[in-house]
Formats: structure tokens, sequence, C-alpha cells
């Protein structure tokens, strides 16, 4: 594949992310292969904006049910990957963004945190997620909704292809450092 790589990213919405945002993106766009085209999501009151939202009062994080909109955010086509924005990147990701999803809408590392697999980092395939989501206009005023999604993905071998756990690595897991495609970090304030 040669299509730019699509990340979304979510970060607070008042700079609070910043000097990792910095290091993050540094990170990415260092190490990848190809064109990388990132976009930053962020709660925002603007109620013409893609990312405007009510529906936020169950979400872990400021950003934690926008990975919901990403399919729709790329018309249902081709694909794109979602990370939290807490995260260093050491591998070239267009290496995640080709990888062989195995026909699944959605791919993740197993993991325990959510029931089954780990949602902080993903790969979507953004046509194959229209069968799986409502339009975001709906999600947009629905609060349970992000919950009922890890519900219905997490833990799903039918529709989660499993991902090398090396890109989404959880503070190091014992690791060498030669060795993490994407360090995450889990347990800093």
């Amino acid at each position: 594949m040669s299509d730019p790589v699509r990340i979304f990213i979510g970060s607070s919405a008042n700079g609070e992310d910043a000097k990792i945002e910095i290091a993050y993106e540094h990170s990415l766009r260092k190490n990848v292969s190809r064109d990388i085209e990132i976009t930053w999501m962020r709660q925002t009151n603007d109620q013409d904006s893609f990312w405007y939202t009510k529906a936020t009062q169950r979400w872990s994080t400021p950003f934690s049910g926008y990975r919901w909109y990403i399919p729709e955010a790329c018309e249902f086509k081709g694909r794109a990957i979602y990370t939290d924005c807490d995260m260093i990147n050491y591998r070239d990701i267009a290496e995640l963004f080709d990888c062989d999803m195995e026909d699944k809408p959605i791919a993740a590392r197993k993991g325990i945190r959510f029931g089954g697999h780990e949602f902080c980092v993903m790969l979507f395939d953004c046509e194959k997620m229209e069968d799986y989501t409502v339009p975001v206009a709906r999600q947009r005023n629905l609060e349970a909704y992000h919950h009922r999604m890890i519900s219905n993905f997490s833990g799903n071998d039918k529709l989660v292809k499993e991902l090398d756990p090396r890109w989404n690595c959880l503070d190091g897991e014992n690791y060498p450092l030669d060795e993490i495609y994407q360090l995450h970090f889990t347990k800093m304030n």
C-alpha cells in the first residue's frame, strides 16, 4: 500500500498535553516511511466542528468516544489509525497501517483492561466499520455509546484482528527498548 498513513490522536482540549503531543508527533514523523496525515481530536464548544459532542460524561478521557467517529471522518473509505496522545513511536507506523487485518473491521492488541482488547491503539477498516456504527450526529447524544462499542468489540475475535502488543506497549512491559514499536505511558499522572 502507498496511501498516506491517516492517524487520529485523542488529546486534551486546553493544551494540557502539549508537551507529549510535540514529542509524539515528532517521533511519528521521524520514523514514518511515507506521507502521514495527523488529526488531533479535541473537545470543542464549536457546534459546527465535526468533533463537537455533548455525550462525554461517561468517557474516561476527554476524547475516549471520538475513536468511533473516525470511520465517518474518513467517509467510510480506506484505513485509519487511532491512538491516545501519551505515546512515543519507535517504528514505522506505516507497518501498522498496512498490516493484514484478515478482513476484520478493527485491529487492536489483546489485553484485560477493557474486557479482551486494548483500544488505545486501533486500526480501522473504515468501510467495514460502517456496518457497526451509527452516524456521528447520533453518537453525539448517546452517553453510553462509547462503552457499548467497547462491549461489542472487546474480546470479539471475529471482529478484532489481534495486533502485536508492541504497537501498544503499556509502560514498556519489560521489552528491551529496541523491541518496542509504540510506547504507551499508562501509569503517569
